[in-house]
């Protein structure tokens, strides 16, 4: 695969602006024909590899309401730092699923 060079947007801090490969993206939008514009809210998921190797983790909480949508990211050293970012929500482990990542715990 090609790097791209990707922006992942942050309310609190910097836009993340980097070169890598996208993973995996999930998110639980309402279908067209249920999206309300009064209530419709939903989370996007992304999750990016860097030409550096690390992990770039993209949170969006959007609206179909006239008011801004909310992001926030993270640069993660390993699998753990995404998992630590995402947590296991049924989203976050669709996330896990499609970028192949084990995010299960082993009980002896």
């Amino acid at each position: 695969m090609t790097a791209e060079t990707f922006v992942a947007l942050q309310d609190d801090g910097p836009d993340l602006i980097f070169q890598g490969i996208l993973l995996a993206e999930v998110n639980n939008r309402p279908a067209d024909s249920e999206l309300n514009t009064h209530t419709s809210k939903w989370i996007e998921l992304s999750l990016y590899r860097t030409a550096g190797g690390q992990f770039v983790c993209e949170r969006g909480h959007c609206s179909a309401q006239p008011e801004p949508d909310h992001y926030d990211a993270a640069i993660c050293a390993d699998e753990a730092g995404v998992i630590a970012f995402f947590g296991y929500d049924r989203l976050s482990k669709e996330l896990f699923d499609i970028a192949e990542i084990d995010a299960s715990q082993c009980v002896h």
